[in-house]
């Protein structure tokens, strides 16, 4: 890969990133998933519901590493939104994936921040409803 496009990049307004159109995964059909599952463990195997790029890298992969960066370091309102959104998405994938029946769930974003300068962000105590 030489180069990564964001498609939220170029976005200056929080309005433009509410209007992306993320997808729909509370309304996707996901009855595939239980066979594939029963499937796997018929073979004395172990499910495993696969989550690459949970939040940070969606996030990061949306906006773009810079982007998203200056939008937190300034607590710009479009990272807390985008944040909120990745995760609602990533906790619907999760709940599909448990509902299924796996075994294991294997989120990523394994370069995110491990540990913050104190107030980086207030993004403690958040969770969005869904």
């Amino acid at each position: 890969m030489t180069y990564m496009r964001h498609p939220m990049e170029n976005m200056t307004e929080l309005e433009e990133i509410q209007e992306y159109p993320f997808p729909d995964y509370a309304s996707a059909d996901g009855s595939h998933q239980s066979e594939q599952v029963k499937k796997i463990k018929e073979r004395d195997l172990i499910a495993l519901g696969d989550m690459q790029m949970t939040i940070w890298e969606c996030a990061w992969y949306m906006r773009g590493m810079e982007n998203l960066f200056c939008d937190m370091i300034t607590e710009d309102e479009k990272a807390e939104f985008l944040f909120d959104k990745v995760t609602e998405l990533s906790m619907i994938r999760a709940l599909s994936y448990a509902k299924a029946g796996v075994d294991v769930l294997f989120p990523g974003d394994d370069i995110g921040i491990w540990k913050c300068p104190p107030n980086f962000m207030n993004m403690k105590n958040r969770s969005p409803s869904i």
